[in-house]
């Protein structure tokens, strides 16, 4: 058993991933749990607090919420390309802080 994270997946403060498989570009919201053997789908969202249940699969590109997660909506094409640019800011700070920080005291 083990957790697979997928390219360029952003997972929010606080957020529980055990043992499930996330595709690439998907987003988890703070304090969300994932829980075993689920499968969360490319470009898929799973909101702030949600709980992704045991074996549950939220589908590629689908935004879930609510205890226990539940379907939203769909993530537009509009949305993949703000959510792109967000994940892009990510990269870029952990990138800067790679090289620009110091060790003080």
């Amino acid at each position: 058993d083990k957790t697979v994270i997928g390219k360029r997946v952003t997972v929010g403060h606080g957020a529980m991933i055990h043992n499930a498989v996330i595709g690439d570009f998907a987003t988890i919201g703070m304090r969300a749990t994932i829980s075993d053997f689920t499968e969360i789908g490319e470009w898929a969202l799973v909101a702030e607090q949600a709980l992704v249940t045991r074996k549950q699969i939220v589908p590629s590109g689908k935004i879930f919420a609510g205890v226990p997660a539940t379907e939203l909506g769909e993530m537009k094409e509009k949305n993949r390309i703000e959510w792109s640019l967000a994940k892009q800011v990510y990269v870029d700070l952990a990138k800067r802080y790679r090289n620009d920080c110091v060790l003080i005291g």
